[in-house]
């Protein structure tokens, strides 16, 4: 591909890549289980809702946007196979494209199903302001030389950060605005955080053993909020006990799920195998899918454990400890069951698993919701 010299030229490059990848995307299952999971909320609202409960949709929304965005984005890197350099835009709305078109139909659907077309129109910013986000904190990570499974990461991290900070202002019943300008706020600072500190060495892969890799400073991060949710949850307020589940599981997604459905990396993984004693982990393999499982099931799940054999302090607590390590082995298992499942039927690359494991989550999350 010759560089691009001309406006006319670089904008009809972006309208034909646009148009390639819309028509590969369109085939593919990934692209159609983001659409799905983009639209889970918008389904819910088009039923109907409670006005009591109408604040929940907007965190839901930028939870399921934020992991549709990242089932979209998957692992390629911004380029060509042959390492030539592309514009980013025609790759961002090519492989964004289909979740956003499912929000657009879902919001539509749901304005004329509930006769609210401001409430819908609310919702649908909801998503596409968090899949734009989304897509902005991972395009700038990659910039910064971080590994692309490390920017799915960082992308559903983003997302996390805005549901739960809507989530917060919407207990105090602030207005819809205000919760979208606070979700805009915590994505932007965790958009910084991550710039800030791209420089680290990522080891999300877990080839440590053989590469020489550090580990990744997500995974300490991780350690550091599992242990706060402890003492907090299962020690000082007993009755949030339910809580640490909560704060485990999303940390298992995200550092868990893109590391176990990563891409094959042809060429580092030959040159892996050759120096290796045994069978290494390679990406996208059942092995790996095992491996990063059940660390991070370790990882997140012993303050748990140790909560268990230490009594509650200041009342009973709402939820026992167990239940978040049975949440975490569950996880763990199904993470495992999908990449088994989608090998054995010979799914290639972790686009597809990714999609299948985000939009379970997101329809988890949304029948917690509703069943609450």
């Amino acid at each position: 591909m010759k560089p691009v010299h001309s406006t006319a030229a670089f904008w009809s490059q972006v309208v034909l890549a646009t148009t390639q990848l819309a028509r590969m995307h369109a085939r593919c299952p990934a692209a159609w289980l983001g659409c799905a999971t983009a639209a889970m909320p918008f389904a819910w609202a088009g039923g109907g809702i409670p006005a009591e409960r109408t604040w929940l949709v907007l965190p839901l929304a930028i939870t399921c946007g934020g992991l549709a965005a990242a089932a979209a984005l998957g692992d390629p890197p911004i380029g060509l196979p042959d390492g030539r350099r592309q514009p980013w835009f025609p790759v961002w709305a090519g492989r964004v494209g289909w979740p956003l078109a499912g929000a657009a139909l879902a919001a539509i659907a749901s304005a004329f199903a509930g006769q609210r077309p401001w409430f819908a129109l609310g919702l649908g910013g909801g998503v596409v302001g968090s899949i734009v986000l989304t897509a902005a904190v991972t395009f700038a990570v990659r910039a910064a030389g971080v590994e692309s499974v490390v920017a799915v990461s960082s992308g559903l991290l983003t997302a996390a950060a805005a549901a739960t900070t809507a989530l917060a202002v919407g207990a105090l019943e602030y207005p819809l605005l205000w919760q979208a300008a606070a979700a805009s706020l915590a994505s932007a600072v965790v958009a910084l955080t991550l710039w800030r500190f791209s420089t680290w060495e990522q080891g999300v892969l877990s080839l440590g053993a053989t590469a020489g890799e550090r580990t990744s400073p997500l995974v300490a991060i991780s350690m550091v909020t599992v242990l706060a949710a402890m003492v907090g949850c299962f020690f000082l307020a007993p009755n949030l006990a339910a809580g640490y589940s909560v704060v485990a599981l999303s940390w298992f997604i995200c550092l868990a799920v893109p590391a176990a459905t990563a891409s094959s990396q042809p060429h580092r993984g030959l040159w892996l195998a050759r120096t290796a004693i045994g069978p290494v982990p390679l990406p996208g393999s059942v092995m790996m899918a095992a491996a990063r499982g059940l660390f991070q099931a370790a990882v997140l799940g012993w303050p748990a454990v140790v909560a268990m054999l230490l009594p509650a302090v200041g009342g009973s607590r709402a939820v026992h400890p167990g239940i978040a390590v049975g949440c975490l082995a569950v996880a763990a298992v199904l993470l495992l069951a999908v990449v088994s499942i989608a090998t054995r039927l010979g799914i290639r690359g972790g686009e597809t698993p990714r999609a299948i494991y985000l939009a379970g989550a997101a329809a988890t999350v949304t029948g917690a919701i509703l069943a609450a």
